[in-house]
């Protein structure tokens, strides 16, 4: 009875000294003097952040807070601090600043321009690199309006000739353009304010390199546009800007006005809006966090403990959705990314989970964790279409990563869908993998060695593979995957110690290696079904010979409904023509596409020695890469990757089940993970 009455005074004591306080922007009412209450609620954030103690929450109201918060608190492990928006209201945080001032502009002030009618005018000292009309970045006027010019040829790192599109007679019609040039092999867009423009050749000169990645300008995939000029301001939501000596002059042709008739536009002037630096105890709950010139929540460094970030949506961050770089016990779940630069960034931390999150078309990276990451965990999310800037992935790993597990998630279109490097212990269960630019997964072990059955080695060579063989293994487990639609292959893994077991793998068209053997004695893989191609029958005779795949089957997996042909549109694209890199072997006239797994079913109109013709047509030309999957005659473009009863693999894996995932992938798109019919992400933003 004692033990029960301490146990009730301490609950007792819990509660008592727990404050809930209130911040609501749009209450007449509020300021940072009242004592925030309901009815005299805080200005702002920062103000009831200032306050919070162990066991403490602060509930903040619907309205739009354009505030940098630093947090600093710690709480209890028995009593959290808890920072989140009012139950169904929409509470906005936000990195952009109001622009007041607009007039409109006189056609001398744009050069000229002949949309000089629709087009305001308005200076500001803030850098106006990233406008928005208040919910999305509205474009930096370009030309090319869609799409690419390529130059036609060049010479080493900074001069290139374009015959096509430097038709202008004016050596100063660049002048006061940026040049963006796309290094095509993955390194992100450099922006160039420098150089000089000679007609007569059609060339370019630039004072920088094309690109700090590369040695030389490639012409087969290096592209560039011009932008930030007046003009170039062509339609609604295009905006340029010019420095002055006293700031920017910014030109814009508004998407919105207000009741009064003025422009509403914001420039992004804020870099990190969360900072949790050194929290402890902490829960952020129901948050939208937008337009940040870095990063959403974190910092550098960030170190925090016991902290969940949840059902929150970060979108439009100019750097990381969320980027924390040290700490322990670290959950994100049921949170949206999108239109950022990464999505989340992990760094030198151990205990994190990533659970039931929709992570997809930031720019670049998905899901990024380096540099001493232990313990991570990363399971039902629908992480998708990383395929824009700078070597893009879906999931990336670098520089000592260690226990990681990767299991029911729903992986789709992506240059790479994992690539990773120094990375032990990893294991990657009941996951759908479709649709990579290149190699799916790539799976670097603490050190690569010597691919196995080498023929060639050298002294040096038999040094290193000594020294590799005194190490550890590296642990990686491959199990119950959907591995599908793969670019140059499904695997590139150069680590030792490495299980391959129950996975379906079909890249939906030709290429002859499953994947590469590194290291034979601590390489295994049974219970697999894959197809290759022609070839497929004399590589798994050959697997077999060394002891491998004695339970796989080698053929074309029979699914409930999927596309059977897959091929990356790669070069020129236009809205109705695509460049097909793979073979056009099987593509017809009449068949089905669906392109990037949008949903939206087209036919091919024509076939020709290296592209199709599509109706209809896409939306505008593309600035990317293309996935493209041809469904034959099937017009139901709905994924279900169960496989047939019956057919090879149907019941046939090491464990009984099925070979492959049993993920549902049409659950996965509308944010329900557990496939309870419910969803799983926050309502009031959408997925």
């Amino acid at each position: 009875m004692k033990n029960k009455i301490i146990m009730f005074l301490f609950l007792i004591s819990t509660f008592i000294f727990c404050e809930i306080y209130y911040v609501d922007n749009k209450n007449p009412k509020a300021s940072d003097s009242n004592p925030g209450t309901k009815e005299q609620p805080f200005l702002t954030i920062s103000k009831g952040i200032s306050i919070l103690q162990p066991g403490d929450t602060l509930i903040i109201k619907e309205g739009i807070y354009r505030e940098e918060l630093r947090i600093n608190k710690k709480g209890q492990d028995t009593k959290p601090i808890l920072i989140k928006a009012e139950e169904n209201e929409r509470v906005i945080i936000t990195g952009s600043e109001k622009i007041s001032g607009w007039r409109k502009c006189k056609k001398e002030e744009v050069f000229g321009n002949e949309n000089f009618q629709n087009i305001y005018v308005c200076e500001t000292k803030f850098l106006p690199e990233i406008l928005t009309d208040g919910e999305k970045i509205l474009n930096l006027a370009r030309i090319p309006e869609q799409g690419w010019w390529r130059p036609t040829k060049a010479e080493g790192n900074n001069v290139f000739y374009d015959e096509i599109n430097l038709n202008q007679k004016d050596k100063d019609a660049w002048k006061g353009w940026t040049l963006c040039a796309l290094y095509g092999a993955g390194g992100g867009i450099t922006k160039h304010t420098e150089f000089e423009f000679y007609p007569e050749e059609k060339k370019i000169v630039l004072k920088n390199n094309w690109s700090f990645y590369s040695p030389k300008i490639d012409v087969n995939r290096d592209k560039y546009y011009f932008s930030n000029h007046p003009l170039a301001i062509k339609k609604e939501g295009d905006y340029a800007y010019i420095k002055t000596e006293t700031g920017y002059k910014i030109f814009l042709w508004p998407t919105k006005f207000d009741d009064k008739g003025e422009v509403i536009a914001e420039v992004v002037n804020k870099g990190n809006l969360i900072n949790p630096h050194q929290s402890e105890n902490l829960i952020l709950d129901g948050l939208e966090i937008c337009f940040s010139n870095y990063r959403g929540i974190g910092s550098s460094p960030c170190i925090v403990k016991n902290f969940t970030i949840k059902n929150c949506y970060f979108h439009d961050c100019n750097g990381y959705g969320i980027g924390i770089t040290g700490g322990e016990n670290i959950e994100i779940r049921n949170s949206i990314f999108r239109g950022n630069s990464y999505g989340i960034v992990i760094g030198g931390a151990k205990n994190i989970k990533i659970e039931k999150n929709d992570i997809g078309w930031n720019k670049i990276d998905g899901v990024v964790c380096a540099r001493s990451v232990r313990n991570l965990k990363i399971s039902k999310n629908y992480i998708h279409h990383h395929f824009m800037f700078g070597h893009p992935d879906n999931i990336q790993f670098w520089e000592d990563v260690d226990g990681i597990e990767i299991s029911d998630n729903v992986l789709i279109i992506s240059v790479q869908t994992l690539m990773s490097s120094d990375v032990s212990n990893i294991k990657l269960i009941n996951n759908i993998v479709i649709g990579s630019g290149a190699a799916s997964l790539i799976i670097g072990g603490q050190k690569s060695g010597l691919v196995y059955g080498r023929k060639r080695v050298t002294e040096e060579d038999k040094k290193k593979w000594e020294e590799w063989e005194s190490l550890p293994p590296d642990n990686v487990e491959i199990n119950h995957n959907t591995i599908l639609a793969t670019g140059y292959g499904p695997f590139n893994i150069t680590a030792k110690g490495v299980k391959i077991y129950n996975n379906i793998i079909w890249p939906m068209h030709e290429y002859p290696i499953v994947y590469g053997i590194t290291h034979r004695p601590t390489f295994s893989a049974d219970y697999n079904l894959f197809w290759i191609g022609t070839r497929t029958s004399q590589v798994l005779s050959n697997l077999r010979n060394d002891k491998l795949e004695l339970n796989s089957f080698g053929e074309i997996p029979q699914f409930v409904n999927a596309p059977t042909l897959f091929s990356i549109g790669w070069s020129e694209n236009s809205k109705e023509k695509i460049f097909l890199r793979e073979s056009l072997n099987g593509w017809n006239t009449g068949d089905f596409i669906e392109i990037n797994m949008d949903g939206v079913m087209r036919k091919i109109k024509e076939v020709g020695q290296n592209y199709i013709v599509i109706e209809p047509a896409l939306d505008k030309i593309p600035e990317f890469e293309l996935f493209v999957f041809n469904w034959k005659n099937n017009s139901k473009c709905i994924w279900d990757l169960k496989l047939k009863e019956g057919s090879s693999g149907y019941k046939k894996s090491e464990d009984g089940k099925d070979i492959g995932s049993d993920l549902n992938i049409q659950n996965y798109k509308k944010g329900d993970f557990d496939g309870d019919g419910k969803i799983d992400l926050p309502a009031k933003f959408g997925n």
